[in-house]
């Protein structure tokens, strides 16, 4: 057996265990962060080639991202925003828009602004976006 077909049966075990929790549960939520939407090449925070990664090993950013004490500006600039338009949604992306519309899931609360979830269909009803949404402008000059 090859190194490759070795890795793919332990995928596959891997997927056929987490079948059967979701099979089993009474109430199934999805949390996302950065890491569904690498393959859409948006950039993540942490991971090796990470936005916040690479903004510390530069000396640009020090502690947790988000910190108020002695924190420093955030370490991504408009480009990151500017490749949100053209991102499609991944093949995860579809396939839990699809778990949501069968019911098999009941909710998907997401750490991501890039609306990769909502432009894969899933109602947004059904969907909680922590850091809000990219493409949703709110004028801050009223407080109502």
């Amino acid at each position: 057996m090859t190194r490759s077909s070795k890795r793919r049966k332990g995928l596959e075990a891997e997927l056929d265990a987490l079948a059967a929790l979701i099979q089993a549960a009474s109430h199934v939520v999805f949390v996302t962060g950065a890491g569904i939407s690498t393959n859409a090449q948006i950039r993540d925070y942490r991971g090796p080639d990470g936005i916040w990664t690479e903004a510390v090993a530069k000396g640009l950013a020090s502690g947790e991202p988000g910190a108020t004490k002695g924190a420093a500006p955030p370490p991504w600039d408009a480009s990151m925003y500017w490749r949100l338009p053209g991102a499609a949604p991944t093949l995860a992306h579809r396939a839990i828009a699809a778990l949501v519309a069968g019911g098999t899931v009941a909710h998907v609360i997401t750490q991501n602004e890039d609306a990769l979830h909502l432009r894969s269909g899933l109602a947004p009803a059904k969907l909680s976006e922590l850091h809000g949404n990219a493409f949703v402008e709110v004028c801050g000059k009223y407080d109502d």
